[in-house]
């Protein structure tokens, strides 16, 4: 949508109320594809929605892409293990969905390098990592790895560590994606990573929680990493920050200028609950960056969040 007339919507207080992302239940349809073992080749939304039953992977060199408006539905505790490229290619109006088949968690993405891995517009919900696990960390562990994720939604997982991402001896570009309702039990309720180089640009990290004292972003011993430009917004932690936690690393190498956070209740004002678009007198409207290469689809200085940057028009 064109920035400005988002903002005349707002003006009028007519709103662009955005669907429930939170709603994303097992569909009423009675044929599901049944998908299972070792995948290659192209994945195709016309076969979907698949029942995935038992453990999935990509063997290592071989690769896997995966169609706009696939669904994929992972059975109790069923893992996705890509030791071969992966390429998820959804679209703004046709976002590929990772979820759980019934009421039960399922078992996680496991990304176990050296390969590349790209998510763009999908959906990775209701995973639930518990401390029996074999794995153990991240709804989607990625070690070793080249990660790319833009405009997805990560939500509704659990982790003992990392409960949207846990990201470790990888590089990973993480721009304008929504990570909601996650939680952790140590180490970073939406995000951990460790011993690696990231970028973490125009994200929400909204209602995220994590159990111990490390927020919402924790980082460890990383090398050179950019954090600019996001919304930290309602998530908690039982001790120290709610935002981001760096630990054990020398001065200067982890940047995190101009990201948003509420210390003193402040609010980002967003069109709604569930519509993370902002409002005309949010704080947060050309907060982000000044640098040209930040700016707004519309050539603007930087919105943070989710909907701001080159990345922000969907």
């Amino acid at each position: 949508m064109n920035k400005y007339l988002l903002l005349l919507l707002t003006l009028l207080n007519i709103g662009c109320e955005r669907e429930d992302p939170l709603l994303t239940d097992t569909p009423e349809e009675t044929t599901f594809t049944t998908l299972n073992g070792s995948v290659s080749g192209l994945l195709r939304e016309a076969d979907s929605p698949y029942h995935v039953t038992e453990e999935l992977y990509i063997d290592s060199l071989q690769e896997l892409t995966i169609e706009p408006g696939t669904r994929i539905f992972f059975d109790r505790k069923v893992k996705f293990i890509a030791k071969g490229n992966l390429f998820v290619r959804g679209s703004d109006r046709y976002p590929v969905v990772f979820t759980a088949y019934g009421d039960s968690g399922w078992g996680g993405i496991i990304i176990s390098g050296p390969l590349t891995a790209e998510f763009r517009f999908c959906t990775i919900e209701k995973i639930v990592i518990g401390p029996n696990d074999s794995a153990g960390n991240g709804a989607v562990l990625v070690n070793n790895s080249n990660l790319k994720m833009n405009n997805c939604i990560i939500e509704n997982n659990r982790a003992v560590n990392g409960g949207g991402i846990y990201i470790i001896s990888s590089s990973g570009k993480i721009l304008n994606n929504i990570f909601r309702k996650n939680y952790s039990e140590i180490f970073g309720g939406a995000i951990l990573s460790e011993e690696s180089s990231i970028e973490v640009i125009n994200n929400l990290l909204y209602e995220n929680e994590n159990n111990y004292s490390r927020g919402a972003l924790a980082v460890i011993n990383n090398d050179t990493s950019i954090i600019h430009n996001n919304i930290f917004y309602k998530n908690s932690t039982q001790f120290g920050t709610s935002g981001i936690s760096v630990v054990q690393n020398e001065p200067g190498v982890i940047d995190t200028a101009y990201n948003f956070f509420s210390w003193y209740n402040e609010d980002p004002e967003f069109i709604s609950e569930n519509d993370f678009h902002l409002k005309l007198q949010s704080p947060c409207r050309n907060a982000g960056n000044p640098d040209s290469k930040f700016n707004d689809y519309d050539g603007s200085r930087n919105d943070q969040g989710a909907y701001g940057g080159p990345l922000g028009d969907w």
